[in-house]
C-alpha cells in the first residue's frame, strides 16, 4: 500500500459529443478547513491569460478559495498537454481522513479516443495525472463520483496485548455510461482507502444493467438521455450509496444499493482463511471440535468492536460448519480453509450490512470481494461490497430529456424534472408507475435551482 497518487483501474470515461467552446464551472467541493474548490474548463488563455500553453488549448483549471484569502487559480495536469484534447465534464469529491481532493474528468483525444483523466489534490501539490483508456473507441461518459466512510480497528501484530490501531477507510464509488456491445451500459466500480492508502490492484468494475429483471412487454418511448443520465446519491447506511439508471433495452429505470461491509468482516474472513491454513491440521476426528472452537475463538477475537450478538450467532456458525464439512473433508487443508472463509463471508453479509438481517433474492442480492490481500503488505485485507436491487420499474413514455432525476434515502422513489414553458414539470414514482405530470411555476418567487432544491428534499424524505 502507499499514498494515492498514480490511482490505476481498468475503466474508461469519455467526452459527451459537444463542447461550450468559453470557460464554465463544472463542480464544488468543500474542504475540511472551509476551503471551496471549484473547476472550470475553457481556453488557457481566457482561464490564465498569457503563457506557455497556446491560448486556444482546452484546459481544466481548479479555483481554491480559502476563507481570508485571494482565490488560487491552479491549471489541472495533464490537460496542458500537445495532444490536442478537448476536456469535458467533470466530478469533485473531497476525502477528510487524508485531506485530499479527487478530480475525475472527461476527455477526447484526437477526436475519436474517450478517456478518463483521474487524480488527486492534497492542498499543496498534485498527483501524477493518470490517463485510463479502456475501448478507445467506445463513447463514454457522465462520471459520477461519491465517497462513504468508516472506521474499523485492526491489531498491530498478533502478540497477546498488542496495540489496537484505528483505521479510517474511504471508498470512492464511481459511476458512468458506456457503450458497449448490447448498447449503451452502466459501469460502476469502487476504489477502497485505508487512512488515505490503497490496494494498487484494479478494483473490480460492475456492469449494473446485469441486474436488470427481464420484463414482458415492449421498452417505454424514452431519450437516449435517459439512458445516459446515471445518477449517485448518499444512501441510507453511512456506509451505502444509491444508484439510479435507466436500462437501454428493457427501458426499466433501476435503483441499486450498493453497501461497503464493515472492515471487520475482511479481517475475520481472511484471519480464520490463516488460522486454518497455517495450523498444519490433519483432520483428526478426535481434534475436530477443538479445532472448531480455536476458530470460533479466533472469530470472537477479530470481531470484538462488532455487534457480540452477531459476531457469536457467527461464530457458532462457523463453528457448525467445520464440524459438519470437516468430518468427511479429503481435498487438503487450503481448499477447506477457503469453503470456511466463503462460509463467513455469506454470514457476515447479512449480519454486518446495515439493514441484511433480512435475507434477499439471489437474483437481486450480490455480494463481491473488491480488494484482496497483498502479500507484500502483512496489514492489508480483503474488503467486501454488496450490491442490491431496491427497485425497478418501466420509465414514463417521454420525449424528453430529463434535466434531474432524484433518489430518495431508500431508493424506493424516483423523481425524473425537466423545464419548459416557464415551469419546472415532474413526475414522481408511485406504487402503480408514475404519477401524471406535475409543475411548479417559475418567476420571482421561485427561480429553477430553488425549484430542484425543493423537489430534491420531497424525495429524499418519502
Amino acid at each position: 500500500m502507499r499514498r494515492l497518487l498514480n490511482l490505476a483501474f481498468s475503466a474508461g470515461l469519455a467526452l459527451l459529443l459537444s463542447m461550450a467552446p468559453t470557460a464554465r464551472a463544472q463542480e464544488l467541493a468543500l474542504g475540511s478547513d472551509g476551503e471551496l474548490f471549484s473547476v472550470l474548463a475553457g481556453p488557457y488563455g481566457e482561464l490564465f491569460g498569457d503563457g506557455a500553453v497556446a491560448a486556444d488549448s482546452p484546459v481544466l483549471a481548479l479555483d481554491v478559495s480559502r476563507p481570508g484569502e485571494a482565490t488560487e487559480r491552479l491549471l489541472v495536469p495533464g490537460t496542458d498537454d500537445a495532444f490536442g484534447d478537448i476536456e469535458g465534464s467533470s466530478a469533485l469529491v473531497y476525502e477528510d481522513s487524508s485531506g485530499t481532493l479527487f478530480l475525475v474528468w472527461e476527455s477526447r483525444r484526437n477526436v475519436i479516443h474517450p478517456l478518463l483523466n483521474l487524480i488527486s489534490f492534497d492542498g499543496t501539490q498534485w498527483a501524477e495525472p493518470l490517463v485510463i483508456m479502456s475501448n478507445v473507441f467506445a463513447l463514454k461518459g457522465s462520471p459520477r463520483l461519491a465517497i462513504t466512510h468508516d472506521t474499523y480497528t485492526v491489531q498491530e501484530d498478533e502478540s497477546v496485548g498488542a496495540a489496537v490501531e484505528a483505521l479510517h477507510r474511504a471508498v470512492l464509488h464511481l459511476v458512468w455510461w458506456e457503450e458497449g456491445s448490447a448498447g449503451t451500459e452502466v459501469l460502476y466500480t469502487p476504489i477502497v482507502l485505508d487512512n488515505g492508502s490503497y490496494d494498487e490492484a484494479p478494483p473490480v468494475i460492475f456492469r449494473l444493467n446485469d441486474f436488470v429483471s427481464q420484463a414482458g412487454g415492449s421498452a417505454p418511448a424514452m431519450t437516449e438521455a435517459f439512458v445516459r443520465h446515471p445518477v449517485l446519491f448518499p444512501g441510507l447506511e453511512h456506509r451505502s450509496v444509491m444508484v439510479g439508471f435507466t436500462d437501454a433495452l428493457t427501458g426499466q429505470f433501476l435503483t441499486v444499493e450498493i453497501t461497503v461491509l464493515p472492515g471487520e468482516l475482511g479481517l475475520i474472513a481472511d484471519g480464520v482463511r490463516e488460522t486454518i491454513d497455517d495450523s498444519g491440521y490433519d483432520f483428526d476426528p478426535e481434534g475436530l471440535t477443538s479445532f472448531a472452537d480455536l476458530v470460533r475463538g479466533n472469530i470472537i477475537d477479530i470481531g470484538r468492536t462488532l455487534n457480540q450478538r452477531n459476531v457469536s450467532f457467527m461464530a457458532d456458525d462457523v463453528r457448525g460448519n467445520i464440524i459438519d464439512i470437516g468430518r468427511n473433508w479429503t481435498h487438503g487443508l487450503t481448499p477447506f480453509a477457503d469453503t470456511i472463509r466463503g462460509n463467513i463471508i455469506d454470514i457476515g453479509s447479512n449480519l454486518f450490512g446495515g439493514e441484511f438481517a433480512r435475507l434477499y433474492d439471489s437474483d437481486s442480492y450480490f455480494i463481491s470481494e473488491i480488494s484482496t490481500p497483498d502479500a507484500s503488505a502483512p496489514q492489508t485485507h480483503s474488503h467486501f461490497l454488496s450490491l442490491r436491487v431496491v427497485s425497478q420499474r418501466p420509465l414514463m413514455d417521454t420525449d424528453q430529456a430529463p434535466a434531474a432525476i432524484f433518489l430518495s434515502e431508500s431508493g424506493e422513489q424516483v423523481l425524473v424534472a425537466w423545464e419548459g414553458d416557464g415551469r419546472l414539470l415532474y413526475r414522481e414514482s408511485t406504487s402503480a408507475g408514475w404519477s401524471d405530470l406535475r409543475s411548479l411555476e417559475l418567476g420571482d418567487r421561485l427561480d429553477a435551482e430553488s425549484g430542484y432544491q425543493i423537489l430534491q428534499e420531497r424525495t429524499r424524505t418519502r
